[in-house]
């Protein structure tokens, strides 16, 4: 065969050949070897249009994600104390007391740990509620002020600070009667439970929103509590500007806790699968008469407390000693309850606190001394001798606690003057703090 022939049919065989063996023929490339570089390269692309696809998705979820509040509450600390703490620590140095002294109540305030106390704001009459305070850091806070009204749950006025130590004067809801608790993630925005006036809704507790630092509120629906006045309300707390609880109950009840997820305009109720009571008595008293005996009591039931914005415990004095429930999920679900083996050897029964640093680190206070669990509540270590049955140790009995981390925390008396004490051991040895100083300002 010539060479002119070899070249007409070599020309004949490219056009009869499949479109993508083109390449291949014209090279001199083995049809089995471009079949094996095609399959690579179609399977290279899928690999990076695959990727693209994911990284457009991701950028995408983010950018539509809202942001957090600039100055919520940090996630490397306690939001708040345990129920009823008569203080309010927001670092191992910088702290608020409530302290009792010439018929009223004084909050003191410490940037030192308490080594010195200035005495910041006097109530007009005695402070109960620990649901009525919100700090935010060592220089931002709000309380409400019960004035001089028949009862501690009657406001008169709210106050901010800006620095740790001077007050000014914010505002209620117009016609406000009484005041079941206040929250605020950031130093203009917060939430307060507020009745503005009687018998208008006995079936709902209104719940009222501020975005300027309390000068202004407006409605922002309400909660299904059947006659708030007579129930045992915690209060409110707000992690973030979308997720808020509510815990209350009545006098030998089961507890109920309400949670949102939209900023507090819808509100459900959370199983919480107990058997068990509230207990029915307070661990102490905060207003004694002795003609007429206690007059506004502790609250045995205390608001969910978190540690970050996925993990925090709720508590409350049962029947049977105290139940915590734990969340890991931000509050969404509740795992539990776990009774602590703590009951009442007396009755009345011994003062019963519990704080938490954590999901693991516990600490109560009662009949026992101070026990301390570093399991969750699993299993308990007797780390300090002083009982709230004995009669000589009521200026040192520890009925309040609070930890800001697992080794620093803080303890009160259940003795509103004695003097409160701290450790940095995690319950170990502790100190006794200077006293706060008995006068406050006018």
């Amino acid at each position: 065969m010539s060479l002119d022939e070899r070249r007409l049919r070599r020309a004949l065989e490219l056009e009869t050949r499949p479109p993508h063996n083109l390449a291949a023929a014209a090279f001199g490339i083995p049809e089995r070897a471009t079949r094996r570089l095609e399959a690579w390269v179609a399977g290279a692309l899928a690999v990076l249009l695959a990727a693209a696809a994911i990284g457009v998705v991701y950028a995408a979820a983010h950018a539509l994600r809202p942001p957090s509040p600039a100055t919520a509450v940090s996630a490397d600390r306690p939001s708040q104390p345990s129920a009823y703490a008569r203080q309010w620590w927001v670092s191992p140095t910088d702290g608020w007391w409530l302290f009792d002294s010439a018929g009223t109540t004084v909050l003191e305030h410490t940037s030192d740990g308490g080594q010195h106390w200035s005495a910041d704001f006097r109530f007009a009459q005695f402070f109960t509620f620990d649901r009525d305070l919100a700090f935010l850091d060592p220089k931002h806070g709000f309380l409400i002020d019960p004035g001089d009204g028949p009862l501690a749950t009657t406001p008169t006025s709210l106050w901010a600070t800006s620095d740790g130590t001077h007050w000014g004067r914010r505002s209620l809801p117009p016609g406000t009667l009484a005041a079941f608790g206040i929250s605020f993630i950031s130093d203009t925005e917060g939430w307060g439970l507020f009745q503005v006036q009687p018998n208008s809704d006995v079936a709902n507790l209104p719940l009222w929103h501020t975005v300027d630092g309390g000068r202004s509120w407006s409605p922002q629906g309400s909660l299904p509590i059947v006659e708030p006045t007579q129930a045992t309300i915690a209060g409110v707390r707000f992690w973030d500007a979308r997720r808020g609880f509510v815990a209350w109950t009545f006098p030998q009840e089961h507890p109920h806790l309400l949670a949102t997820a939209d900023g507090g305009a819808t509100w459900r109720e959370v199983p919480l699968h107990s058997n068990a009571l509230l207990a029915a008595y307070p661990g102490y008293c905060s207003i004694c008469s002795p003609d007429s005996g206690p007059l506004l009591l502790n609250p045995a039931l205390d608001l969910p407390h978190f540690f970050t914005s996925s993990t925090g415990v709720f508590n409350y004095v049962a029947d049977i000693g105290i139940q915590v429930w734990t969340t890991s999920d931000g509050g969404t679900t509740w795992t539990g309850p776990r009774t602590l083996p703590f009951g009442f050897a007396a009755k009345p029964p011994p003062v019963l606190a519990f704080a938490a640093a954590d999901l693991t680190h516990w600490w109560v206070s009662g009949d026992r001394g101070l026990m301390r669990s570093v399991d969750g509540g699993r299993t308990w270590t007797r780390v300090d001798q002083i009982s709230c049955t004995d009669p000589e140790a009521q200026g040192g009995c520890r009925g309040s606690l609070q930890f800001v981390d697992a080794r620093h925390g803080f303890a009160g008396s259940t003795s509103s003057v004695g003097p409160p004490s701290a450790t940095d051991d995690g319950g170990r040895t502790w100190r006794v703090l200077a006293t706060p100083s008995t006068e406050g300002p006018a």
